[in-house]
């Protein structure tokens, strides 16, 4: 058996996608996403003051970005995890993509 026909019969066995992201927590996903866009849209309209005093230096906006940093790369980290198990070599990109949140979640704690 050839490595190309290795790879389909691998392919066919994981079929589709390696990680499979449910729709509820995709969907929660785009309401907290929309959330913070609309809660931002409504201080600036309504309240100017209090969006100025969100976005200074340790404010909720600081702290909020570090914590969904932070948060990517623990779910990066475990979705490299999970596609390491199923097809035995590392996810490269992940791997990146989860150090990259940390790295940046790490460099908000550090200003």
């Amino acid at each position: 058996m050839s490595k190309v026909d290795k790879m389909e019969q691998l392919n066919q066995k994981n079929n589709l996608s390696l990680i499979k992201v449910p729709s509820v927590s995709g969907l929660l996903a785009n309401l907290l996403i929309f959330g913070v866009f609309f809660a931002a849209w409504f201080s600036i309209h309504f309240n100017p003051k209090y969006y100025y005093l969100s976005i200074q230096e340790d404010q909720i906006i600081e702290w909020m970005t570090f914590w969904f940093f932070f948060a990517a790369g623990i779910i990066y980290s475990q979705a490299a995890y999970r596609q390491y198990r199923l097809i035995s070599k590392i996810p490269w990109f992940l791997v990146s993509v989860s150090i990259f949140c940390f790295f940046v979640s790490i460099s908000y704690l550090s200003t």
